[in-house]
């Protein structure tokens, strides 16, 4: 019940495929979940930043803050809470960095710069 749109523009950046490929599984996966049914998750690549915009209701500044502790979680949906917390990891392991972002939709934009 959620579409899924993408756009990408060219970029390089020395990672690992498959921990990219993971953080940008779990960053679906949550973007899905706070989605809407008929909301519309936004994956956008662009040089070296990758984006992943729901149109959930969002998370307050301290959620945010938060986020990226392992075991945390919202409560309003199912899950583990240690999703944000690997991506973060294997984020940093190839140099870069994540954070969540108030997106223009009202959702969140995760945002990863290598």
């Amino acid at each position: 019940g959620v579409h899924m749109v993408a756009d990408g523009r060219g970029g390089t950046a020395w990672v690992s495929a498959a921990r990219v490929a993971q953080v940008l599984d779990n960053l679906l996966a949550n973007a899905i979940d706070a989605s809407p049914h008929g909301g519309t998750v936004a994956v956008r690549a662009n040089g070296r930043e990758l984006h992943v915009v729901d149109e959930g209701p969002g998370l307050a500044p301290a959620e945010r803050e938060r986020a990226f502790d392992r075991f945390w979680t919202t409560g309003k949906k199912h899950g583990s809470g240690l999703g944000l917390s690997i991506a973060k990891r294997l984020v940093e392991l190839d140099g870069g960095t994540i954070e969540l972002r108030v997106a223009d939709t009202g959702g969140v934009d995760a945002t990863v710069l290598y």
